[in-house]
């Protein structure tokens, strides 16, 4: 092997060992941008329970860790508070950090589902963290469903 075969071996070596290092380097960063998260949860006409008897209330949830990427569901309960049948709703409020809201999505299964009188219906939350997320470690949400009638 000649001299300049020789140098373009090495520096084909050295871009490969670079390429894998810069992967590490990301496949790293990558890990530490995980995002843990809580909120408050809160019933408007309804009330909301972890349980499908409606004995064990809940007002705080408690996401977790979750990668860039990932969703978490969460099933609740959700009762009538009303005596006659209700439409429900769902909005999130009192993002922290603000800007969080860009890049985090929260889905429910009962968008104007209608809740008879005392009635208890589970309920599913999808949480959905983007995969575009930078920069936020940790932050909360409040979640407010809304039973109108």
């Amino acid at each position: 092997m000649n001299r300049q075969n020789k140098i373009y071996v090495a520096a084909a070596i050295v871009l490969v060992a670079l390429i894998c290092l810069s992967m590490g380097v990301i496949a790293a960063q990558w890990y530490e941008t995980r995002v843990r998260t809580t909120g408050r949860i809160k019933g408007v006409g309804a009330s909301i329970w972890a349980d499908a008897n409606a004995t064990l209330g809940i007002e705080f949830i408690d996401w977790g860790t979750l990668e860039p990427g990932e969703t978490m569901d969460l099933v609740v309960y959700v009762r009538s508070e009303g005596n006659v049948p209700m439409n429900l709703t769902m909005r999130t409020e009192l993002w922290e950090p603000v800007e969080t809201e860009s890049f985090v999505t929260l889905l429910w299964d009962a968008e104007d589902a209608v809740i008879q009188p005392d009635e208890v219906r589970m309920v599913t939350f999808t949480l959905v963290i983007g995969s575009d997320i930078e920069g936020i470690d940790n932050f909360s949400f409040d979640i407010v469903v809304v039973a109108t009638g």
